[in-house]
């Protein structure tokens, strides 16, 4: 037995309503909302959008994510698949639920008992769950949690109640209205991190170049590079990353070279 993957508990679905039919897996909290635990006589400043008694003492206030509902809808209506899979206990999530999806859009629900916990950390391994993993997307605010299979998550902004959140909405418009040209979800991804990754390099570069004042002239280029780091298990990982290579700065009467290094 790998002592560094342990398994909770199997976690595969009922078959799917048909072979072509695509998966849509979902966390729930910092993903679709955000809740915040007050004692029933001190409820929270601002708006929430409905409320669950957590225990006796505490009151779960939730704020759904701008545009949540249309995504539900629009998911269910362009016939994808909708699982919840999220490492919270069930006796919390699954009222939120509830409320949160009163028309029963979303197919199944998994929680903390489906994951996998591998070097501290539960994770959500998408091969257990009885689908063919080109057929499957995840959308998770915690890229760790689908460490096994990077290639078919897409990570989103952690939403912590911004109500002029539009990372929904840009999914809706970006992604999923144009996954249906690719036969595999996993190159409509590839796409769509391709564009995402360009997106991203643009603007630190198009910032680079507004925070200059010096009206200096910049040859810049991105290059990829490897960032090393120790886990809890002191096990040795590799994360890619770009480095925003600044590395000529011309100026007036002399040039020299600069070198700035940006994490994306």
């Amino acid at each position: 037995m790998n002592l560094n993957l342990y398994e909770q508990a199997p976690c595969t679905l009922p078959p799917v309503n048909s072979p072509n039919q695509k998966t849509v897996i979902l966390d729930l909290d910092h993903t679709l909302i955000c809740t915040n635990y007050c004692p029933s006589s001190k409820p929270p400043r601002g708006s929430y959008d409905f409320l669950d008694k957590y225990d006796n003492e505490s009151v779960s206030y939730v704020k759904k994510r701008p545009y949540v509902d249309d995504f539900l809808r629009y998911l269910s209506q362009n016939d994808f698949e909708i699982v919840i899979f999220t490492a919270g206990a069930e006796a919390y999530a699954s009222p939120i639920l509830d409320k949160l999806d009163p028309k029963g859009l979303i197919s199944h629900r998994l929680y903390a008992q489906s994951c996998k916990i591998h070097y501290g950390w539960p994770v959500k391994d998408l091969s257990d769950l009885g689908r063919d993993l080109n057929n499957v997307v995840i959308i998770d605010d915690q890229p760790a949690s689908y460490r096994l299979q990077p290639e078919n998550g897409i990570p989103i902004k952690k939403f912590i109640g911004d109500r002029q959140d539009y990372e929904l909405k840009k999914l809706m418009d970006e992604f999923f209205d144009k996954c249906e040209q690719y036969k595999d979800l996993k190159d409509a991804l590839k796409h769509y991190m391709g564009v995402q990754n360009s997106n991203q390099e643009r603007e630190i570069v198009d910032e680079v170049l507004k925070t200059n004042r010096n009206n200096s002239i910049f040859d810049i280029k991105l290059r990829p590079t490897c960032k090393k780091f120790k886990s809890k298990k002191k096990k040795v990982r590799t994360m890619k990353l770009f480095e925003l290579v600044q590395i000529k700065n011309y100026r007036r009467n002399r040039s020299r070279k600069l070198k700035m290094l940006l994490q994306n």
